[in-house]
């Protein structure tokens, strides 16, 4: 049950802090301004459509006990890391500078 919460809690953190703390997190917080930021969650979500895909190609294959967590443990890292990035190319996974 404690495993089963767990994931849980890093997949709502993980989809939650996408779809409506990061438009805001961009756009106020590292003044990306709304151009930018649109342009970066739409091909942060073209790539997540192909990550669904993925994911459940490997859970038809390894099941789901172990695909899920593999996916939403390390995309809620993920996501807590790019509040630490100051760059703008940085947050598209380009080389960047963390800040302090």
């Amino acid at each position: 049950m404690l495993i089963a919460s767990l994931v849980y809690f890093f997949y709502l953190f993980t989809w939650i802090g996408w779809s409506a703390w990061m438009p805001q997190f961009l756009a106020n917080e590292k003044h990306l301004g709304f151009q930018t930021t649109a342009t970066y969650l739409t091909i942060w979500m073209f790539v997540a459509i192909f990550a669904y895909w993925i994911c459940g190609a490997l859970c038809d294959q390894f099941g789901r006990r172990y695909v899920i967590p593999a996916f939403a443990v390390p995309a809620s890292v993920l996501l807590v890391s790019l509040g630490y990035l100051d760059d703008p190319t940085s947050l598209l996974g380009g080389p960047g500078r963390p800040t302090s």
